[in-house]
């Protein structure tokens, strides 16, 4: 096996990296739109009822709103917020150093303003204080519920939910076996209530965290000679030096049957099928987390989330 640091031994030294794509042209506003409509579209074929379809929605609204303000002021970029008929809805973004307080501060930013909305509206209608229904003949109750309940059961310890990702991020290691075997009982869950429940459309969520432990895998005998060839992987695309580049696809060539295929012969200059390859080398560059919080700081974490998540049972039993 022919070793990276041995495959340019000519003066004239490698060809330039192969240039990262320019960022999309097309509005994010635009797609954001787009797949909401699809959203309402799937909601009402499936519910056939509108004004509890815009509630759900409303939430929604309310949640990946709360992560894309959380998102924005830590500094994630190519930020945009996405629908997905009949499953949910999702915010995309990018930054490559975070630590575990904004990592927290995101996947709290979503379900909290929602339970607090919740909260207050039970209160004020247990109390008599608002009328019911409410303006515009809005059924508070049924909003109160949506708010309460579909946050609460976000916040469950279950991945890829927000309360899953704050366990695997704040109190687990990600790289480590036990978050592996984590995902896994996570996905054989969700594969559980798809199956039990006929939920089918669900299933896609156990595939593509099974289809994740499986490129972990992958990834970690990547990184492995990574290390050994001296790369540097925690940096941005744009310093990662000419060299690096190609030491990191001629092992990705060696590892990965699908880029050897795209590859083909040209091993040492660029494919027709680089842009792909491009795309493969830059995803082998690391996100780093960041260990910054302190023993208090996790069990206040722990007591709000535990608060949270106990908060619809409150309602339910009261």
């Amino acid at each position: 096996m022919t070793e990276p640091s041995d495959i340019f031994s000519s003066a004239q030294g490698p060809l330039p990296k192969f240039p990262a794509p320019p960022p999309a042209q097309s509005s994010p506003i635009g797609r954001s739109l787009l797949s909401l409509l699809l959203y309402l579209l799937a909601g009402y074929w499936l519910l056939g009822d509108l004004e509890n379809l815009l509630l759900i929605t409303f939430v929604l609204l309310l949640h990946e709103g709360g992560h894309f303000v959380a998102m924005r002021q830590v500094g994630y970029r190519d930020l945009g917020v996405f629908f997905l008929p009949l499953l949910g809805a999702y915010v995309s973004g990018s930054k490559r150093v975070v630590t575990q307080r904004e990592s927290a501060i995101v996947l709290l930013a979503g379900p909290l303003p929602g339970m607090l909305l919740g909260a207050m509206l039970y209160l004020l209608m247990k109390n008599g204080l608002i009328p019911y229904p409410g303006p515009f003949d809005i059924n508070l109750k049924n909003l109160m519920l949506f708010l309460v309940v579909l946050n609460g059961l976000n916040l469950l310890p279950v991945y890829p939910l927000d309360g899953g990702q704050l366990l695997n991020r704040v109190f687990l290691d990600e790289e480590g076996w036990v978050s592996k075997l984590f995902v896994l009982l996570s996905a054989a869950f969700m594969s559980y209530l798809a199956i039990q429940y006929q939920l089918y459309l669900l299933l896609i969520i156990p595939i593509g965290l099974l289809f994740r432990l499986w490129k972990s895998a992958a990834d970690q005998r990547v990184d492995k000679r990574m290390a050994a060839s001296g790369i540097e992987t925690e940096i941005d695309y744009e310093a990662l030096p000419d060299i690096d580049y190609w030491r990191i696809r001629r092992i990705l060539i060696e590892e990965n049957k699908t880029i050897q295929a795209l590859a083909g012969e040209h091993l040492e200059t660029y494919a027709p099928a680089e842009p792909q390859i491009q795309a493969a080398v830059e995803s082998q560059l690391h996100r780093t987390l960041i260990q910054d919080l302190s023993v208090v700081a996790k069990i206040g974490i722990l007591l709000l989330w535990v608060a949270s998540v106990a908060f619809p049972l409150w309602i339910w039993l009261g």
